[in-house]
């Protein structure tokens, strides 16, 4: 099983991911994320290698999302939609470490089963 710190790493590169997704913009996703383009781009390659395919290519410049990605991004933005609904309601309690680890082992659990996304 990965380490607390790779799991958490995990969905500030999914959300990294979505927010590029909705922008078509490396440097518009840092923005909203405050952090570098160059940070996106690192945390979108880590979730590639995570999931062992491309989710973005470019095209002049422009990130623009693969088929893989394309499948992926529904999946993504359940995750990060379930995270901040629950950011919500945990907001004032201090177990908010323990909700997001409990949420990226129950996204693990779907990748894992899941193969709506993944090349066979």
């Amino acid at each position: 099983m990965a380490n607390k710190h790779t799991e958490s790493v995990r969905l500030i590169c999914i959300e990294s991911f979505v927010h590029v997704a909705d922008k078509k913009s490396y440097k518009a996703a840092s923005l909203e994320l405050n952090v570098t383009p160059e940070q996106v781009k690192k945390n979108i390659n880590s979730l590639e290698t995570w999931l062992r395919d491309r989710l973005l290519y470019s095209v002049v410049r422009k990130p623009m999302l693969t088929e893989f990605g394309q499948n992926f991004l529904p999946t993504a933005n359940k995750v990060i939609d379930l995270l901040n609904s629950s950011r919500a309601v945990w907001i004032n309690n201090d177990n908010f470490s323990e909700m997001t680890q409990h949420l990226t082992r129950m996204f693990s659990r779907e990748m894992t089963s899941s193969r709506k996304f993944r090349k066979d």
